[in-house]
């Protein structure tokens, strides 16, 4: 469950795979991507009417899936994300579906 406010409600079961975009930030190896998660999730405690679930580590990234909205709408939130301040390059999203969270599987999207 969230600790930053709360995400959307999850993902209707059985219906059909709804958009969703993940917004992927590279972990540290040192361990210094703690703030930029915070800080991220905390911005998203904003917007929990586009956020589906907590952010995850999946591989070296950790990963927010945005839902509820149209592919503009979610990248234009990622952006919004990209451009919090002291957040380290590198931030990208995978446009994808609900079938398909976490699968690399979809276009990759870097953000600036």
């Amino acid at each position: 469950m969230p600790t930053h406010g709360g995400p959307a409600a999850p993902f209707p079961e059985g219906d059909e795979p709804v958009l969703v975009v993940e917004v992927h930030l590279p972990i540290d190896a040192d361990g210094g991507s703690a703030d930029s998660i915070d800080r991220i999730e905390e911005f998203l405690s904003r917007h929990a009417d586009q956020w589906f679930d907590d952010g995850e580590e999946v591989g070296d990234d950790f990963v927010w899936p945005l839902s509820n909205g149209s592919r503009a709408e979610l990248l234009e939130l990622a952006a919004d994300i990209a451009a919090l301040p002291g957040l380290p390059d590198g931030l990208f999203a995978v446009v994808t579906d609900s079938d398909d969270l976490f699968s690399d599987d979809g276009d990759a999207i870097p953000l600036l």
